[in-house]
């Protein structure tokens, strides 16, 4: 990964995405795999109080959105969705 300077940051990733790919972060964007199956976010200090917690959160939301829709298909369901001025999501389960 590397930071705002081009130089080579001490943090690794399984997943980067570069800086010049988001607009407005200084660093890259990194995901670890953990060996619990989970992930962590790699993000530098800097980054994480500035615009890349919203982005953040836009990350987390797609996450929960493609959870659900691949939950409601082992179902047998459908998801029905909408989207809110404000950016939140409803989400609506169709048979």
């Amino acid at each position: 990964m590397y930071g705002y300077d081009d130089k080579l940051r001490p943090e690794k990733a399984n997943l980067v995405i570069r800086r010049r790919y988001i607009d407005h972060l200084a660093n890259d964007l990194g995901f670890q795999r953990r060996a619990d199956g989970g992930v962590n976010v790699v993000i530098s200090e800097y980054d994480l109080h500035g615009p890349g917690m919203e982005l953040l959160k836009r990350i987390k939301q797609q996450y929960a959105v493609k959870f659900v829709e691949r939950q409601a298909r082992k179902v047998g369901t459908r998801v029905k969705q909408e989207r809110r001025q404000d950016g939140t999501i409803v989400m609506r389960l169709v048979r």
